[in-house]
């Protein structure tokens, strides 16, 4: 007579008998696959009715593994939270998730793969929430609080620590997620929206009256940029928060973003490429930026791994200025004019800075390219096009200018640290802003970098747009902090 033996299922009150198939409430007593006994298993899984035996179930990290092994049960998404790895969203069970046991109070050994159900505090947590739609959880993160979503609404604990009698989850808002796991900064928890084309975030917000997290589309304003949907997002937090997302059409956009400060600006990265991926590294001067780009085709790919450092506008030494798309530094220990193996930019222009000066663009031609002059510290690489433009506002003018005909005649910039750049109301009628050397000039030195205010006159149409575009395309730096039109509202 064969010895019955309970198949253990650790997430569940309920077990199988693997010989009889009966069910029953069996979580603590199981049979030994030696002796035959039952018995109550202990830390050490050690049968209680015999020397040698150890529990049919054996151990229970194998039985927790294989419970995420089968199929339909793989975790949907993971995370960690107050020492404890967490499972959830799996086909199977896609409104369940799992927390494992805390990690040891004595030796302070984490317990990542021991999922023991149990009451006791630094036992395993098992939540099921349906958010009345049946939808599956799309992802988990702790920050500060544990957060959950599914493709229907967003999740918040109560901030407390987890224990299997107090862990809870609430329904933050209806609004929904898609698998992409959320990227958090200093402030908020930022994800991509269901059907993945709007960017949203989970704001915690101190009231008077009560706290709590907001839900809030903070793409609401540049939906155009999210077409085509989202395929990854990072966030750096130094020297400032950004959002760094990538499109599905291979585009790169950031997101300057500061809640409490009211500040929210996109921007798109145009290059000559698609970008494929992004993450962020961090450093004690600042985070790294690093991007997958691919410089070819679908059919001849040429990918490319490249960083984008945030520069310290402030310290940083002006002639050592890199601002190029795909560039290199070169350093000579002699002047040159001469630049060699640039096969990788063959045939096409490319802007140089050199010495703390502009250099005209040039052509990559045999892999290699012929400067005006001879410089031994040059940046090079393709030219950036950046461009500047407000949204549409309204301004106090006898109640709305809502439908008046205005025109600009003058705005002023607050520049720092800047040269070249252009403004106007098309880029075609662009003004240029810093085509001259200011103060003291040595023939042949490179101009000093502009700091200070530049009143610009404007020979804008009569319409009702009002609209202002700044440009800049050198190869330096052009930091704007402030920007004042002048305005003139006709009113007929």
């Amino acid at each position: 007579m064969a010895i019955p033996t309970l198949s253990l299922n650790p997430f569940a009150d309920e077990r199988t008998c693997a010989t009889c198939s009966g069910k029953g409430l069996v979580t603590q007593t199981q049979n030994c696959s030696v002796c035959g006994g039952s018995g109550t298993i202990t830390d050490t899984r050690d049968c209680p009715n015999c020397e040698n035996g150890i529990m049919e179930v054996d151990d229970i990290e194998l039985e927790t593994q294989r419970m995420f092994e089968t199929e339909g049960n793989f975790p949907g998404c993971i995370s960690f939270n107050a020492g404890r790895l967490c499972f959830g969203g799996s086909l199977n069970e896609p409104n369940r998730i799992y927390m494992s046991r805390a990690p040891d109070s004595v030796s302070g050994e984490y317990r990542y793969t021991d999922f023991t159900p149990g009451a006791n505090p630094a036992d395993s947590i098992v939540i099921e929430k349906n958010d009345m739609h049946g939808s599956r959880v799309q992802w988990i993160a702790a920050n500060r609080f544990f957060l959950a979503a599914t493709e229907r609404a967003t999740w918040s604990d109560d901030g407390a620590v987890p224990t299997p009698s107090t862990f809870n989850l609430n329904i933050v808002e209806y609004a929904g997620s898609n698998n992409l796991q959320p990227r958090g900064t200093k402030e908020i928890m930022v994800y991509t929206g269901r059907g993945g084309t709007t960017l949203r975030a989970l704001v915690w917000n101190q009231g008077t009256q009560g706290s709590g997290f907001i839900d809030l589309d903070i793409s609401d304003q540049a939906a155009h940029l999210f077409s085509s949907g989202i395929s990854e997002v990072a966030v750096s937090d130094f020297p400032f928060p950004v959002l760094w997302i990538v499109t599905n059409n291979g585009e790169l956009i950031s997101c300057t973003i500061n809640v409490s400060g009211g500040v929210k600006a996109f921007a798109r990265h145009i290059t000559d490429g698609k970008v494929e991926s992004v993450a962020v590294t961090p450093q004690k001067t600042g985070d790294i930026i690093f991007i997958v780009v691919n410089r070819g085709s679908d059919e001849n790919p040429m990918r490319a791994i490249e960083h984008i450092i945030v520069r310290d506008l402030v310290n940083d030494d002006f002639s050592d200025s890199h601002y190029v798309d795909a560039g290199e530094k070169r350093l000579f220990t002699e002047p040159t004019d001469t630049i060699l193996e640039l096969e990788r930019f063959e045939g096409k222009e490319i802007a140089i800075f050199a010495d703390g000066a502009i250099e005209p663009p040039v052509i990559v031609s045999n892999g290699n390219v012929k400067l005006q002059g001879k410089f031994k510290n040059i940046h090079l690489g393709l030219p950036i096009k950046s461009v500047f433009s407000h949204s549409n506002k309204q301004i106090p003018a006898n109640g709305t200018s809502l439908g008046k005909k205005r025109r600009i005649e003058k705005v002023t910039l607050k520049l720092h640290k800047s040269l070249g750049g252009s403004v106007g109301t098309t880029e075609d009628e662009a003004s240029e802003l810093l085509h001259q050397r200011l103060g003291s000039y040595v023939l042949g030195s490179a101009p000093d970098p502009f700091t200070g205010e530049i009143d610009v006159t404007v020979s804008g149409n009569i319409d009702t747009k009002g609209d202002l575009i700044v440009t800049h395309n050198e190869p330096v730096p052009f930091t704007m902090l402030a920007l004042v039109e002048r305005v003139a509202i006709l009113e007929v």
